[in-house]
C-alpha cells in the first residue's frame, strides 16, 4: 500500500518523488494535483481476488467499475482513476479482506477477524 503526497506540482517536465502519484483526471492550471489517498498495487489486487475466489469480472461489477479499468491495473499498464481505485478497494474491503501497509516487511493483506458477537 503506498501513499500519496498532496501538493500541486508543474506538469512540464518534473516526475512524480517517490511515493507520489499522479492522480489521472485531476489537472487544474497546469498542475497535477496529488491527492492523500491510500491505495492497493496491482499484486495486492491479484491477491485479495484470490483470497475470495473472485473473478476479475465478479470484482468489476462489485466495484462498479469497467472491466478493463481492473484489467489494466492488475496487469500494470494503468492507474485507474481514485475514484475508480478507491471503488476497488472498498469492494475488496466489504468483502472481508483487510490490507496491511508496508512497515519493513512488504505490503501485504489477510482476511479481517471476525467479531465476535455482542452480550447485553
Amino acid at each position: 500500500m503506498t501513499r500519496r503526497t498532496v501538493g500541486l506540482a508543474d506538469t512540464g517536465s518534473r516526475k512524480p518523488r517517490p511515493g507520489e502519484m499522479r492522480t489521472p483526471g485531476h489537472f487544474r492550471h497546469g498542475c497535477a494535483i496529488f491527492l492523500p489517498v491510500e491505495t492497493i498495487t496491482p499484486p495486492q489486487c491479484r491477491a485479495a481476488r484470490g483470497l475470495l475466489g473472485w473473478t476479475q469480472d465478479e470484482l468489476a461489477k462489485t466495484a462498479r467499475i469497467g472491466l478493463n479499468t481492473l484489467r489494466n491495473f492488475e496487469t500494470g499498464k494503468s492507474v485507474p482513476m481514485t475514484n475508480n481505485l478507491d471503488a476497488i478497494r472498498r469492494a475488496l474491503e466489504a468483502a472481508g479482506v483487510l490490507f496491511i501497509p508496508e512497515n519493513g516487511g512488504g505490503a501485504g493483506l489477510r482476511f479481517r477477524a471476525p467479531t465476535a458477537p455482542r452480550e447485553d
